[in-house]
């Protein structure tokens, strides 16, 4: 009869075996992260894109059915003069129009950025859109990450008369963003602007 060894396997083919594991399971770990970073990044440039066009799509209607605007608080808001007929202007999502309203942005934390539209008449409440966090505190002390909208102000065109509560009939929206996270210290980091010229279709003047 003959006898069957069996062999096993050494230390060195257990360890060799252990680290070749090691470094496939680090490569999936990077790679998973990776992909989330991606992931993450793209979301917020989406929503960044989704709230440009919304802010451009509503002022740009509001704009136009209004009579006049004016530039207020420093170009921080717009206000927009309705025509004094029954079909009055009004805010997005309300059913009741105003003698004007006003769009505006609001201050607030970095989880609690808004930009408003204002109704003349106090009943009407707020119409309130919420911005993208403009950024989260990054690891190292008193620096901070940005990313979507850092602020929205409006100034005259050009070829306006631009003095003092000037009844317009355009104006230009400025919207500054920063479309990743970035740290602004970083001269890479760039803030971006981009600008909507909106006109009313007031034939006078």
């Amino acid at each position: 009869m003959t006898n069957q060894y069996q062999r096993g396997f050494t230390l060195i083919e257990t360890m060799i075996s252990m680290l070749l594991g090691l470094i496939i399971l680090g490569g999936t770990i990077t790679a998973y992260q990776m992909i989330s970073d991606l992931r993450e990044q793209r979301d917020a440039y989406y929503q960044l894109q989704d709230e440009l066009m919304y802010i451009h799509r509503e002022l740009s209607s509001t704009v136009k059915v209004a009579k006049s605007v004016e530039i207020k608080d420093k170009g921080d808001s717009l206000l927009l003069n309705s025509y004094p007929v029954d079909d009055k202007i009004e805010c997005p999502s309300f059913d009741d129009g105003s003698d004007y309203i006003t769009w505006m942005e609001v201050g607030g934390d970095n989880n609690d950025r808004t930009f408003k539209c204002k109704a003349g008449d106090e009943r009407k409440g707020l119409n309130i859109l919420p911005l993208h966090s403009e950024g989260n505190a990054s690891e190292e002390e008193g620096a901070e990450e940005r990313a979507g909208i850092s602020s929205i102000s409006f100034e005259c065109p050009s070829y306006e008369s631009c003095g003092p509560d000037e009844k317009l009939k355009s104006v230009v929206a400025i919207v500054d963003y920063y479309d990743r996270k970035c740290d602004p210290d970083n001269k890479s980091c760039k803030k971006k602007t981009l600008n909507f010229h909106l006109s009313t279709r007031n034939p006078e003047g």
